[in-house]
């Protein structure tokens, strides 16, 4: 992933605009919205759109070099999250031990 962007559509901002492109391939990862994957220019996009109020969505877009597969972009959703909800320590569901995401084998 090269950068993502995370906004409402009621902000005015452009980030908060769906961007126009030709589906590639749609993947049902987030919650009850699609993640729809194409081109603009160079640069692959997935972008998800979903409600967050009676009259607005959000539109969540993430760039890529490549077309991005499954994993990736469940991935990229994972360092989203982590950017807005920081853990640095949590308990393995295989082990129950407390691991520091610094101590991991670089596979999210």
């Amino acid at each position: 992933m090269i950068s993502y962007t995370d906004d409402v559509n009621g902000s005015g901002s452009a980030e908060g605009v769906p961007s126009d492109f030709k589906e590639i391939v749609k993947y049902a990862i987030f919650g009850n919205a699609d993640t729809c994957v194409g081109k603009i220019n160079d640069e692959w996009i997935a972008q998800t759109c979903f409600m967050v109020d009676i009259d607005d969505f959000a539109v969540i877009k993430m760039y890529f070099e490549h077309l991005p597969s499954k994993d990736e972009i469940r991935t990229a959703f994972t360092v989203r999250k982590f950017d807005y909800h920081p853990i640095e320590i949590f308990r393995c569901w295989e082990c129950g031990n407390l691991t520091h995401w610094l101590e991991l084998d670089g596979d999210i």
